[in-house]
């Protein structure tokens, strides 16, 4: 039987709350501390209690455990190392040596069970690529096959430029093994002498084998200048945090599991017909109760009458929300025009946009289709184009910053580019969902429900009762 740890992100790091995710065990793992009014982040292999799921998890766990004692890097030092010029792949594999001892001296042997690669390793490896993954192999269980199998390959490290990486990988480990505070100013040197010495002479650099080095991650949540896209598993809240930056879309990039988002176009056509005009919108019923005109006199007067003799108009609420509402295959049957004209009965002054994927399902478009009490024509909606998922995420970031409350009608399921689906989609849409406060409906039919529901809940309040004066 498995036994399956359940996550607790908020103990190790002495705050919360978290957003918890799991993901696959060739995903890796990341993590992102809360600050101020941010969720924090936690991602792991949850359902699944391998060796390597549980050393990934022990190591997340690891990462923040070092940021509630305030031994690991703050974000804006680790910012100022990319502005020095220092690969990210570097920063990251050196931080994670100190994490692993910090848990194994802690006593935590799940740790030993990492490993930097499954498969793929190429017979020539790029000089920086090898020496990283010779350090980040310290300590850990298989570090002598790791590193026998490094040294199989054409990487051209000397004898010298070993003795440079076991010295940096022994300083690294008693950092972590004696839970000393990371030294920025030592740190920053260590850095700047390994990527002076093995490359890359770039920051930006890219190569395929280097995502691996950032599959176990403490993500930062700060923006950086020159920003291109997330690599596959650095999951980063930023730009204020309140949409995550890799909603959008970029080139595919290597990586096990990684689908992109679609680019999408919104298509703001003229909104020509008036909400107030649909039929039935304008009658408003009238109401009995304890209060308004004394219109129904017979309910006071008669012996069995309940007292209801006055009458009020039902007032419309208004609503000034946003809701979005997936066209996709599985939810095409939610952009018709009879739909949305009930959904405008009921919500005159909401704004709805419709998307879905373009027919090729590399790109998609969103249609807003109401405005300000106003709509667009059937026509319109007719003709547009519209088959799978593909910008889930990008709709989405559209939808946390129109005004609340915001609704999301769909069915849950994501996709991106060619229609297919990936963890670090999912991942982009919980982070959406929860910071935008984006709350999830299956069907217009639930969403329509619930609106008659809230309004006889409502209506109800309004309603006064008074006792019988006979009975004081």
């Amino acid at each position: 039987m498995r036994q399956l740890l359940k996550p607790a992100p908020s103990i190790a790091a002495g705050a919360g709350p978290f957003v918890v995710r799991d993901s696959p065990e060739d995903a890796g793992g990341c993590c992102v501390p809360p600050r101020r009014a941010r969720l924090g982040l936690f991602q792991s292999p949850l359902s699944v209690s391998s060796p390597l799921a549980l050393g990934i998890r022990a190591h997340e766990y690891g990462h923040l455990a070092l940021w509630r004692h305030k031994l690991e890097l703050p974000f804006r030092s680790i910012r100022r190392l990319r502005w020095d010029g220092i690969h990210e792949v570097w920063i990251q594999g050196m931080l994670d040596v100190v994490v692993n001892h910090f848990m194994m001296a802690r006593g935590n042997r799940d740790i030993a069970e990492l490993v930097l690669w499954r498969q793929g390793l190429c017979t020539e490896l790029p000089l920086w690529i090898a020496a990283n993954f010779y350090a980040r192999a310290e300590g850990l269980k298989n570090a002598s096959l790791i590193r026998m199998s490094l040294l199989a390959r054409r990487a051209d490290l000397t004898n010298e430029d070993l003795e440079v990486l076991d010295e940096a990988s022994k300083r690294l480990a008693r950092w972590g093994t004696k839970m000393l505070p990371l030294p920025r100013r030592a740190f920053r040197e260590m850095l700047t002498e390994l990527q002076k010495r093995f490359g890359p002479d770039s920051p930006t650099v890219e190569h395929p084998l280097a995502q691996i080095g950032l599959r176990i991650a403490l993500v930062e949540t700060e923006c950086r200048e020159t920003d291109d896209g997330l690599d596959p598993e650095d999951y980063l809240i930023r730009k204020g945090a309140s949409v995550p930056s890799s909603v959008g879309h970029r080139d595919a990039r290597a990586g096990d599991g990684y689908v992109p988002w679609g680019p999408m176009d919104i298509l703001a056509p003229p909104l020509t017909h008036r909400c107030s005009n649909l039929p039935g919108i304008a009658q408003r019923k009238m109401v009995c109760g304890y209060n308004g005109a004394f219109r129904y006199p017979n309910r006071a007067l008669l012996p069995a009458a309940d007292g209801r003799a006055f009458g009020r108009r039902r007032t419309r609420s208004a609503h000034h929300g946003t809701l979005l509402i997936d066209c996709s295959g599985s939810m095409s049957d939610q952009v018709t025009h009879e739909r949305l004209m009930a959904v405008l009965k009921r919500c005159p002054t909401a704004t709805i946009g419709l998307y879905a994927g373009r027919p090729a399902n590399e790109s998609g478009s969103l249609l807003i289709a109401a405005r300000n009490g106003m709509h667009v024509a059937r026509e319109v909606i007719d003709n547009w184009a519209h088959a799978g998922n593909v910008v889930d995420g990008p709709a989405l970031q559209w939808l946390s910053q129109q005004k609340s409350p915001r609704i999301w009608v769909s069915d849950g399921a994501v996709t991106g580019v060619n229609d297919q689906t990936a963890a670090n989609l999912s991942l982009d849409v919980d982070i959406l969902t929860v910071k935008a406060r984006i709350r999830r409906v299956r069907t217009l039919s639930n969403y329509l429900k619930e609106e008659e529901e809230q309004a006889n809940k409502e209506e109800s309040k309004e309603e006064m009762w008074f006792p019988d004066l006979d009975m004081l």
